[in-house]
């Protein structure tokens, strides 16, 4: 009997390492496909929403914008670059708004309570992209599940609740996958990711001493 026990306990075991192990690897799978898929919206859209709310010659509110562009210098140490720089070197100033934006994720992973919405943000972006990401292998897992859902019900009269509702929600995902998962999806969520995180702002510059040189002006000694 214990022998039975300890096989029992010792298989399950197994099953949820190896389940474990199974998840381990499509969570990093789905997450190096978003990085990849990141990078190519950031080439089609030629500036991603975090920098182009931070460009002096960007869209919005340019009030915000000032307050904004005054804070992230504050906090990086180095001013940002003008609209003049912006038009004639525009590869330096992009380096420019990515170190300083790389900086301010840094501050507000640091500094979670004085950007308490910001990670709730980010995790809604990653999300999406992810989701985008992988969306055809989604739309093709939900197309397969609700065929075979559908040739039970028609072509072996299975009206069982089980078969009737799993048929219907890979239905309803097929439509989500179709009709949402979209680009335009994922760039509104970055747009309120970079709109949290440059409103987090105002409490970072007072929690970071910002009196202290940016690393690169220090001297050695």
């Amino acid at each position: 009997m214990a022998i039975l026990v300890f096989r029992f306990t010792y298989s399950a075991d197994v099953l949820t390492a190896g389940l474990v192990a199974v998840l381990a690897i499509i969570s990093a799978i789905v997450r190096t496909r978003g990085r990849a898929l990141q990078r190519t919206l950031a080439k089609r859209w030629g500036v991603l929403p975090l920098e182009a709310l931070l460009q002096a010659t960007g869209e919005g509110n340019p009030l915000i914008r000032a307050r904004r562009r005054e804070l992230l210098a504050q906090l990086v140490g180095r001013p940002l670059p003008t609209a003049r720089e912006e038009c004639l070197r525009p590869e330096e100033a992009k380096h420019r708004y990515a170190a300083a934006t790389k900086r301010l994720q840094i501050q507000a992973r640091r500094f979670p309570k004085e950007a308490p919405l910001v990670r709730e943000e980010l995790v809604n972006y990653n999300f999406a992209r992810n989701m985008l990401a992988i969306k055809w292998v989604g739309v093709a897992v939900a197309l397969l599940i609700a065929g075979e859902g559908v040739r039970r019900l028609l072509a072996e009269d299975d009206w069982q609740m089980p078969v009737v509702l799993s048929t219907a929600y890979s239905l309803v995902m097929v439509v989500v996958w179709l009709a949402f998962v979209r680009e335009s999806w994922v760039r509104d969520v970055a747009k309120i990711y970079a709109d949290r995180l440059l409103d987090a702002l105002e409490g970072l510059v007072g929690a970071v001493d910002v009196s202290r040189p940016p690393w690169w002006s220090r001297r050695r000694r």
